[in-house]
C-alpha cells in the first residue's frame, strides 16, 4: 500500500518536484557512495596501520633479543638499557589490546598504548575502530588472536633480561649460567617469529577479501546510481511523452473538426494540468463555435430573407457610393430602368440617369444625406435605358462604418403612372370646372336676358 501511495504521489507531483526528487535521490545515493569510499579507504588505511604496527612490533622484538645478547657477552649496561627501550614497544601495543579486550574500554588508555607502541598518532583512532567494529570478522578476529597469544610469550624476556642483569651485576657472575639464560631466548624468538608470520599473512589476507568486498560494494553502489539514473530518468520521460503524446493527439483531432475527443489525464501535474485546461478549452471552443454556427445559419436566413425581399419588392432600391457610382440595385431596378449589370456595377453614375429637370435637386439632397446623416424625402425622375422617364419618390439615407459614410440608399417608388393619372383628373377637373363655369355664364346672361324682357 505504501508503494502505491508512494507511487500515486510521485506520479501526480509537479515535473519540477519530480526532477528534484530524482537529483536528491541521485546525490543521497552519489554521497552514500562517497562515504562508502571514504569509509573503505580509511578502514584499509587502519589495516595497513596494523600491518606497519606489526613490523614495529617485530624489528623492536628482535633488537630487543639482539641488545639482550650483546649485554649478555659484553656486559655493558646501555644494551641492557636499550633492551628495556625496545620492549616498550610491544608492552605499549599489548596496554592497548588489553583495554580494547574489555566491554567497556578506557579509550585513552588504548590510545596511549597504540602511541607507546611507535604508532603514527593520525592512525591510532582509526586502528581502534577497526579492533572494535570488526572483530567479528575472521581475519580480524584471526589475527587479535595472534597478537594476544604473542604478547605473554614477549613477555617472558622481561624475566629473562631481569635475571640476566642480576647474573651479570653480581660480584662473580657466571659465564655458564649467563649461557644457560640465554639459551631461553632461543625458542622465544623463533616462536615469536612464527606468530608475526602468521599475523602478517592474516591481515594480508583479510586486507585483500576488504578490498574485494569494498570494490564489489562501490560496483554495487555505482550500478545502482547509473540504474536508479536511467530508470527515474526514463520513467519521468515516458510519463511525460505520454501526457503529451495525449495532448497532440487530441490536438490533431481538434484541428480536423472533432471537438467530441478529450484527452486522457494521466497525473496531476504540469502535463495533466495542461490536458485538462486543453479539454476546458476545447470544451469552451465547441460551444463558441456551436453559437457561430448557429448564429451564421440565423444570419443566413435573415439575408436569405432580406434577398428575397430585396428582389421580390416592387420598390427600386439602390446602393450608392460617394461619388454617385450605383453599386447594387434590385431586380425590381433592373427591370424598370433596363439597365443590365455590367453597366450598372461601379460604372453608371445616378446623376447620369437623373432628369436635367431634376438632377441639382437630387445632387443637393444626396450631399445633405452625407453630411447631416440624416434621412430625406425625395422626389426625382429616372431616364430609363429606352429613354423613358420615370417618375419616383421614397426615403433616401446614408449608412456608416464608424466615422465614414459607405454608402447612400434609396428606397423609391415608381409613381409615373400615379403622376399621370393625377396630371389626368386634374385636366379633367379643369375642363368640367371650365364647363361648369360656361354653363353658368350662360345662365346668367339668360337670367339678366329675361330680367329685361320682363322690365319692358
Amino acid at each position: 500500500m505504501k508503494q502505491l501511495a508512494l507511487a500515486r504521489w510521485f506520479n501526480n507531483v509537479s515535473i519540477a518536484k519530480k526532477l528534484y526528487f530524482v537529483m536528491g535521490t541521485m546525490a543521497l545515493l552519489i554521497a552514500f557512495e562517497l562515504f562508502a569510499l571514504w569509509f573503505s579507504v580509511n578502514t584499509l588505511s587502519s589495516i595497513r596501520a596494523y600491518v606497519g604496527g606489526e613490523g614495529l612490533w617485530s624489528k623492536s622484538q628482535k633488537d630487543a633479543i639482539y641488545h639482550l645478547n650483546r649485554y649478555a657477552n659484553e656486559g655493558d649496561e646501555k644494551d641492557y638499557r636499550a633492551f628495556l627501550d625496545f620492549m616498550k614497544i610491544p608492552l605499549g601495543d599489548n596496554k592497548a589490546r588489553v583495554e580494547l579486550e574489555k566491554e567497556t574500554p578506557n579509550l585513552a588508555i588504548a590510545r596511549q598504548g597504540f602511541l607507546e607502541g611507535l604508532n603514527h598518532p593520525d592512525d591510532i583512532d582509526g586502528m581502534i575502530k577497526v579492533f572494535r567494529r570488526f572483530r567479528e570478522i575472521y581475519y580480524i578476529d584471526k589475527a587479535i588472536g595472534i597478537w594476544a597469544e604473542a604478547d605473554p610469550i614477549i613477555g617472558k624476556l622481561i624475566p629473562i633480561g631481569e635475571r640476566l642483569n642480576k647474573e651479570i651485576t653480581s660480584s662473580s657472575p657466571s659465564r655458564e649460567r649467563i649461557n644457560q639464560i640465554l639459551l631461553e631466548i632461543t625458542p622465544i624468538n623463533q616462536k615469536l617469529t612464527q606468530l608475526e608470520n602468521e599475523f602478517s599473512f592474516t591481515l594480508g589476507e583479510g586486507s585483500r577479501w576488504l578490498e574485494n568486498l569494498i570494490l564489489k560494494i562501490l560496483l554495487t553502489i555505482a550500478l545502482t546510481v547509473e540504474f536508479a539514473g536511467l530508470l527515474f530518468a526514463i520513467s519521468i520521460s515516458r510519463r511525460i511523452s505520454k501526457g503529451i503524446n495525449e495532448v497532440i493527439r487530441v490536438a490533431k483531432q481538434v484541428a480536423k473538426g472533432n471537438f467530441h475527443d478529450k484527452a486522457a489525464i494521466f497525473s496531476k501535474d504540469e502535463i495533466g494540468v495542461l490536458a485538462h485546461s486543453f479539454n476546458t478549452m476545447t470544451r469552451n471552443l465547441e460551444q463558441h463555435i456551436n453559437k457561430l454556427r448557429e448564429a451564421d445559419k440565423k444570419i443566413a436566413e435573415s439575408e436569405e430573407r432580406y434577398q428575397q425581399l430585396f428582389n421580390n419588392t416592387t420598390d427600386l432600391i439602390q446602393s450608392i457610393s460617394e461619388d454617385g457610382k450605383i453599386q447594387f440595385v434590385n431586380n425590381a431596378w433592373r427591370k424598370k430602368l433596363g439597365y443590365c449589370d455590367d453597366e450598372i456595377n461601379g460604372v453608371l453614375s445616378i446623376f447620369n440617369i437623373v432628369t436635367r429637370e431634376h438632377r441639382d435637386h437630387f445632387i443637393n439632397i444626396f450631399q445633405s444625406v452625407i453630411k447631416d446623416r440624416d434621412t430625406q424625402y425625395i422626389e426625382t425622375e429616372f431616364i430609363a435605358k429606352d429613354g423613358r422617364k420615370i417618375q419616383v419618390e421614397g426615403n433616401i439615407n446614408c449608412r456608416f462604418i464608424g466615422n465614414s459614410p459607405t454608402v447612400v440608399q434609396c428606397f423609391l417608388r415608381d409613381v409615373s403612372e400615379q403622376k399621370e393619372m393625377q396630371t389626368i383628373l386634374e385636366r379633367k377637373t379643369l375642363l368640367i370646372m371650365k364647363k361648369t363655369n360656361e354653363l353658368a355664364e350662360a345662365q346668367l346672361k339668360l337670367l339678366l336676358s329675361s330680367l329685361e324682357t320682363d322690365k319692358r
